[in-house]
């Protein structure tokens, strides 16, 4: 996964430039973490 995400960001750096990659990146990482947190939080 982690390699996915290395990849994607790259990929947005280049064609998009390195603000909207960032973006990216901090918003997949509060997604990532919301839904661990969801998985680890008991029923």
């Amino acid at each position: 996964m982690l390699g996915d995400i290395e990849e994607e960001h790259a990929r947005l750096a280049h064609e998009r430039g390195a603000a909207v990659a960032r973006r990216w990146l901090l918003e997949e990482t509060v997604r990532n973490a919301v839904d661990a947190a969801r998985l680890r939080t008991p029923r």
